[in-house]
This record gives structure tokens, sequence and C-alpha cells, in this order.
């Protein structure tokens, strides 16, 4: 890949954790670059081609999404799925990219995220029927199967530390955020992103985050998601993200803001157990990145 296309940093994950809100922000800094297809997961491309809305597996389309971006001091994009599937990504991002590609994560309270990640699939993926709770419990049947998308391990994409630790051990930058800072000061940890990034905060003109892929939120009347998870009105979607995906996002927002409510909250003593189950990942992860993570438990 021509060095004046190439990607030069990379946002990994986790899903469900701000990363198009940062992604967003970064876009908007003059010396930066994210292509219009935000999550091409290039290097994860066989592992979840068909599994999700869009993947570019073709190494000229991958380069080809950079090249309005040539000469921008930093290029990048954001795949939320490179981090669950370390082992697969690093050794491809090292071929294409090197060990010295910047690598962004961004990763949430496990329990928020795998809930929040579940009514996220609910509201678009017609496969999946189950509550939450059971859908926990199917979770490893599911992914032994390759049941629908990957995004539906909501568990087990919340072990946060051996991600980590993998790509800590694999890239010389490297930068964790958290999406509690992102919600109490989403400038500020923008501003510490850019200056991981090595570009000038002051430049980037930074207002308040763009909410293009809000969560939280589950349909009104169950006949409005039967419409809107058939497969013909999918297959509409899919074509409208990857052709036209700000105006896709805009679309979206708007139609979500008149026909979705909040979601019900989590009950509490599955709450309890989820987040016991998380402790030891939540300590070493801790550990590893040196925060205080004792809320999440």
């Amino acid at each position: 890949m021509n060095d004046e296309v190439r990607p030069n940093f990379l946002l990994v994950g986790a899903h469900k954790c701000a990363t198009t809100a940062l992604a967003t922000s970064i876009n908007r800094h003059p010396d930066a670059f994210v292509p219009k297809i935000k999550e091409p997961h290039h290097f994860v491309s066989d592992e979840v081609a068909g599994r999700i809305p869009i993947t570019i597996a073709d190494p000229d389309e991958y380069a080809q999404l950079f090249a309005a971006g040539r000469g921008a001091k930093r290029r990048g994009e954001a795949s939320v799925l490179y981090l669950y599937y370390a082992d697969i990504a690093i050794p491809r991002i090292k071929n294409v990219l090197g060990s010295d590609v910047s690598i962004v994560i961004s990763l949430r309270n496990p329990v928020d995220r795998a809930y929040s990640a579940y009514w996220d699939v609910r509201r678009g993926n017609v496969l999946e029927t189950l509550s939450f709770e059971d859908a926990l419990a199917a979770e490893n049947d599911r992914a032994e199967r390759r049941f629908g998308t990957p995004t539906m391990n909501y568990r087990a994409i919340g072990e946060y530390a051996r991600q980590v630790e993998k790509f800590q051990d694999a890239f010389s930058h490297v930068q964790v955020v958290l999406y509690d800072d992102v919600q109490r000061d989403f400038i500020g940890v923008a501003e510490q992103i850019f200056s991981f990034l090595e570009l000038d905060p002051a430049a980037a003109g930074l207002g308040e985050p763009v909410h293009e892929n809000r969560g939280g939120a589950a349909w009104r009347r169950p006949a409005l998601r039967a419409i809107a998870v058939s497969p013909t009105v999918t297959q509409m979607r899919r074509a409208a993200k990857k052709r036209m995906p700000g105006l896709y996002a805009r679309a979206r927002n708007a139609a979500q803001s008149g026909l979705l409510d909040a979601v019900p909250p989590m009950d509490a003593a599955l709450r309890a157990r989820l987040a016991a189950s998380y402790a030891p990942d939540i300590d070493a992860l801790a550990a590893l990145i040196g925060r205080d993570l004792s809320a999440w438990r």
C-alpha cells in the first residue's frame, strides 16, 4: 500500500464504547482523515463477512478508502471488532501497517456494554429473539455455530484484559480511553487522543460529540421492529449505509427519535451476577492500564 494513503492509526473497539463519536471528532481535525465507511473491518474480513453489514476485504478497495486523505498527517479507521478478534487482526495489521501504527482502544463497563449491545442488535437484527438473560445463556452455543452477528457475543466482547494485553504487546503506541471519561469530559478525552496522535488539539475546533450511533433504545411497537428488520428493509439499509453513510446516519437518528423508547433497566440480580463474573477480568485490566476500575465491579 502506498505510504501516502496507508493508515497510520486505528480505533480498534470495543463495540458500543463511543467509537463512532471519537472517530467523528478525529475526522474534524484538519490534519486527520477517517473514511466515510467507518468500519471496514478489513483485517478480520474473512471472519465477519456476511455477519455484519459492511466488510472491505479487497486490499485495493481498502486502500482506496483513504485516497481522499492523501497527504493528511493522520489517516485511520475505526473497526470495533479488531479488539475482540485480536488474535486474527494483530498479525494482519502488523503485516500491512507495521508495528508503529497508533492504536486507540475505547472501553466501557462490560456489564453496561453487554446490555447496550444486546439492545443494539435486537433493534436491528431479526435473529435476536431471546431476552437478554437467555441470550447470555445461549452465547457459547451461538458462537460455536457462528450464529448471527459477532456482536451477539455480548459477554465475551467485554472480557477486555487479554485483548488489550495482546495489542499492548504487539504495538509500540497504544492508548486506552474509558467511556466513563468520554461521558464526563468528551472534549478532554478527544484532546488526549489528538495529543497521542501528535495532532494539535487547538486546531480541532471541538464541540459536543456527534451521536451517530445511539444506543439505549427499543422499538416503541413490535410491528415497527418487524418492518425494520425485514430482509428487504435490511438490504436497503445496508446499501444506504455503504453508499451514503452520513445521510444514512442522520436519517436513522431522525427516525429513531420518533419511533424508539428508552430500554427497560437491567434486572438487578442479573446485573449483580454479570458484574461478579467480570470481576477477575476487570482487576486484570485495571493492572494493565493503571486505572482504578472498582466502580465497574
